[in-house]
């Protein structure tokens, strides 16, 4: 007896796995780099009125039968042995990736002087209740086919239903960033570590740039020895620098990552020099200011995917308990170089700068107040905050500067012979405040 899943419901199911925009696009992209591509060029806009993302690359490209096994769900065997830079694993990738975000997925592939295409539709598939492929023989038409290069790959994702068409500029600057991050390696080898030859990725044109989390471009830099936990599983402690020791404060947010530099330390987990996951500690230690400064390095190859219990997003991982138990014993010492960073002069800066939380401005004869963000106090808490809550935080902020009584504050001090004074705060109120103080001003 077989009892076949029903299409329709199966792929809407799969829709919802867990892709975001960018890690989408990222699975894409690990196909390009397997297939041996030295470019890939990403495109997102608009073709024939609709929202429309392209991906070519120049690899070896799939010859006809190659390309509809490619098609299958579950084309690989995750069991199987791979070579050391496959990035992938389940065969599932490339069709569940792009089904989260669109409803019609088209590759195209050249291979030995021949071209073949096939594709997927959602509509389809539901209309006929049936696992329905349409092999294209005409491309001509097909979005960016003209600038395909002798052999590779293109995917285009059209009817894309995930993302907001009016907020394309912010999905491209957020893809722009992680793909900078987590690809750094194929796009700026390291000696030593990374691909094995470089990798151009471009998005609507433009070249991505790597962002190599440990800051080794600049001399206050403090990495650790390379350190081998087991075969196959690599460490390294850096202590990036702090942020007086950056050239600029265009370098010193490039290089905090999305959601600043409390978020963002921690282990960065690479699988075949491929980012996986980063800014986390496992559960092994709490994020702290004391400890911002530090990022450990971790590389895995991909033949331990079962132990790190790898997803098919490529975005999750767990700690072997192997592993789990080495790193236990070594963390503490991990945020020390962090914390001795922060620490120099640390009493002066926290006595002058207790008032500049407040910029008061005069224009003719207005004065008005506002809240400082490059305060360390302000931007201690403003940097801890994900995207969304630091955009909340900003209104409140402007409602708060809009509605500051600074008038009737400054009437009742004149009529009635006022002095400002602060609260009377109890000693655990105090304490409180101190320990926000110290934590905020290492922080800076």
């Amino acid at each position: 007896m077989k009892l076949e899943p029903h299409p329709n419901i199966l792929i809407e199911s799969l829709r919802d796995i867990g892709y975001s925009f960018e890690t989408a696009v990222s699975d894409i992209i690990d196909n390009s780099i397997s297939a041996g591509a030295s470019e890939i060029k990403i495109s997102l806009y608009i073709f024939d009125g609709n929202l429309t993302l392209t991906v070519t690359d120049n690899g070896t490209g799939l010859t006809r039968s190659e390309l509809l096994e490619a098609m299958r769900f579950g084309s690989s065997d995750p069991r199987l042995e791979r070579q050391s830079d496959d990035l992938g694993r389940f065969g599932l990738g490339l069709k569940t990736a792009s089904f989260s975000q669109c409803r019609k997925l088209t590759v195209v592939s050249k291979k030995e002087e021949a071209t073949s295409c096939f594709c997927w539709d959602l509509d389809q598939i539901e209309k006929h209740h049936d696992w329905v492929i349409d092999e294209i023989n005409d491309v001509s038409n097909l979005p960016k086919f003209e600038s395909m290069p002798e052999h590779g790959t293109l995917v285009i994702w059209q009817n894309i239903d995930r993302i907001d068409r009016k907020k394309k500029a912010d999905f491209v600057k957020k893809l722009e960033s992680h793909i900078g991050l987590v690809f750094h390696r194929f796009i700026s080898p390291i000696r030593g570590l990374g691909a094995k030859k470089k990798t151009k990725i471009f998005l609507n044109g433009n070249p991505i740039s790597a962002i190599d989390p440990f800051c080794r471009g600049f001399t206050a830099t403090q990495p650790e020895p390379l350190e081998e936990l087991k075969p196959g599983v690599k460490m390294q402690v850096f202590t990036i620098p702090k942020k007086e020791k950056f050239p600029s404060e265009v370098e010193y947010k490039r290089y905090a990552l999305p959601g600043g530099y409390i978020r963002n330390q921690g282990f960065f987990l690479y699988r075949a020099n491929r980012l996986i996951k980063w800014g986390t500690w496992f559960g092994l230690h709490p994020k702290s200011a004391d400890s911002q400064l530090t990022r450990v390095q971790l590389d895995i190859d991909n033949s331990n995917d079962d132990e790190w219990t790898i997803d098919v997003k490529k975005v999750f991982a767990q700690l072997p308990s192997d592993v789990k138990s080495q790193i236990a014993l070594l963390i503490s010492s991990f945020p020390l170089r962090s914390r001795k960073a922060l620490v120099p002069n640390l009493a002066a800066r926290k006595h002058h700068a207790k008032d500049s939380v407040w910029k008061v401005q005069t224009s003719g004869n207005l004065l008005s107040c506002k809240l400082a963000f490059e305060s360390p106090l302000v931007s201690f808490f403003y940097e801890s905050l994900d995207e969304e809550q630091q955009e909340n935080f900003e209104s409140l902020v402007k409602i708060i500067e809009d509605t500051l009584p600074v008038g009737t504050l400054f009437n009742f001090a004149q009529s009635m012979s006022l002095d400002f004074v602060t609260p009377n705060r109890s000693s655990k109120e105090k304490k409180v405040i101190d320990d926000y103080f110290e934590k905020a001003f290492r922080d800076d």
